[in-house]
């Protein structure tokens, strides 16, 4: 079975984390941003499987990134 990819985009580094640790037992190929910007480049250049994103964050929100 393969390995899902995943990333993750919260402005807050510590629910990064946190989302990091709920994750590793689904998947170790995990990516993190910061914004929606960030996180559409990340996307475009990484095609993850999975995109886990916050709504709420500075620079670019995470609906208009969507």
């Amino acid at each position: 079975m393969t390995v899902p990819s995943l990333l993750i985009v919260d402005d807050n580094r510590e629910m990064r984390l946190l989302i990091r640790r709920i994750v590793r037992s689904v998947s170790e190929d995990v990516m993190e941003c910061e914004d929606g910007s960030q996180a559409l480049a990340s996307y475009i250049a990484q095609r993850p499987d999975w995109v886990l994103m916050d709504v709420e964050m500075t620079g670019m929100d995470g609906l208009r990134a969507t």
